[in-house]
């Protein structure tokens, strides 16, 4: 009975760890969309993000990893983009040297 006990307290504990949060940090990482592209084309069934840093239950984020990365990707790039433009705009550049 204390096996029992001692195992689904380790299994509980086991769920309770991992990287939180964090893990959602790497959809901006094109290398980790890579990944999951070349692993479901290897083998898919074994594929598992929520298992990466720590179980964790899965969710519509880690599901559908690929299209949602490359989503937060193209919009921080946009951004990125936008926020260059601004910074390069002439008048902008005449109004702060003049």
């Amino acid at each position: 009975m204390s096996r029992i006990n001692s195992s689904m307290v380790i299994q509980e504990t086991a769920r309770q760890t991992g990287s939180g949060g964090l893990l959602y940090l790497l959809l901006f990482n094109p290398s980790a969309t890579f990944m999951m592209i070349l692993n479901g084309q290897m083998k898919p069934s074994q594929i598992h993000v929520e298992n990466w840093f720590g179980v964790r239950e899965a969710n519509i984020i880690t599901e559908y990893w690929v299209p949602v990365s490359m989503a937060v990707q193209i919009a921080a790039a946009a951004l990125f983009i936008f926020i260059a433009v601004k910074m390069m705009d002439p008048e902008r550049l005449k109004r702060k040297h003049a």
